[in-house]
């Protein structure tokens, strides 16, 4: 539901009309979508309409960018939407999950 409104709102321009830091509210919907497509944009987005004073914000949409590339999903949501873990995403979560995935962004950029 955040994604069906968040895009017309964007579109429309109203984020513009609300100051940051608050505009990006109007963003994270893009942000935690499953839809790879919307994390390419939650990234241009923030590059062009927010005035970001340290990386971190990028790293975390990189990392979030890289759960949906590799699994179409974020792998830590299968709990609470009854998914079935398949064994990649088992062993990602073991292994830290996105939080080890950002330390390596991190070490990388």
């Amino acid at each position: 539901m955040g994604v069906a409104t968040a895009k017309p709102s964007i579109k429309r321009g109203w984020d513009l009309r609300i100051n940051e830091p608050v505009r990006q509210f109007f963003y994270l919907p893009l942000l935690h979508s499953e839809n790879l497509s919307d994390q390419p944009r939650y990234m241009c987005l923030v590059l062009k309409r927010l005035s970001l004073t340290d990386s971190s914000t990028l790293d975390d949409a990189k990392a979030h960018r890289e759960d949906i590339r590799q699994f179409g999903r974020f792998p830590y949501r299968n709990c609470t939407l009854k998914r079935i873990d398949i064994n990649a995403e088992r062993e990602f979560l073991t292994n830290g999950g996105c939080k080890f995935r950002l330390k390596n962004f991190l070490k990388v950029t």
